[in-house]
């Protein structure tokens, strides 16, 4: 069975919106006045304390202004300084770098069997040139002298504190007291890790 669609044909009407808006229109609400019996008040404003600045150096047109105490912090409110900041985190990659490259490295440069053979020699004692003792000692102390440069240095150290606490403090960083606190924690148990990995 097909569906018949019905159409409807209208002709369109024009409306002349002329004669619509020119048409009278009755209004049964009673309008509203407005009077001004009343004079109008000019507003008070109340006078703002004005502070003058004295220039003691009449050739020196610049004024100093003094930036906001860094160190103020809201009352409830407890957050480390940035020197602070800078210090734990530099300690923590220090711990971090200190404790994971000299185990990467010593993963990737000694096979199972050098590093079994690594724990039966007697270290202190003279192999034979030729002997695979010799070479896999030889190894573990060029080894060791790489990861003696790992940490760092006091001077980089030192740059990497001021930087950091320059950063911390230009971003406004927070960190609380507990986080300070378990970042300090991270970084003593890290260096503990690598007691259990040789």
């Amino acid at each position: 069975m097909a569906k018949k669609t019905k159409t409807v044909n209208q002709d369109a009407t024009v409306v002349d919106l002329t004669d619509v808006l020119s048409r009278e229109v009755k209004v049964d609400v009673p309008p509203v006045v407005i009077t001004h019996d009343e004079p109008v008040q000019e507003a008070i404003f109340e006078e703002i304390e004005t502070e003058t600045i004295i220039d003691d150096d009449e050739n020196n047109s610049q004024h100093q202004y003094q930036d906001a105490d860094p160190g103020y912090q809201e009352p409830g409110e407890i957050f480390m300084s940035p020197t602070d900041i800078a210090e734990n985190i530099v300690n923590l990659l220090d711990g971090l770098q200190s404790s994971a490259i000299p185990y990467l490295r010593k993963k990737n440069l000694f096979t199972e069997k050098e590093l079994e053979l690594l724990q039966k020699i007697d270290h202190s004692a003279v192999y034979d040139a030729n002997s695979r003792e010799f070479y896999v000692l030889q190894k573990w102390k060029r080894h060791l002298d790489v990861i003696k440069e790992v940490p760092f240095s006091d001077g980089e150290s030192r740059r990497l504190k001021q930087a950091t606490a320059r950063y911390a403090a230009t971003t406004n960083m927070q960190v609380t007291p507990f986080q300070g606190l378990i970042m300090a924690y991270s970084e003593v148990v890290i260096n503990r890790v690598k007691l259990f990995t040789e």
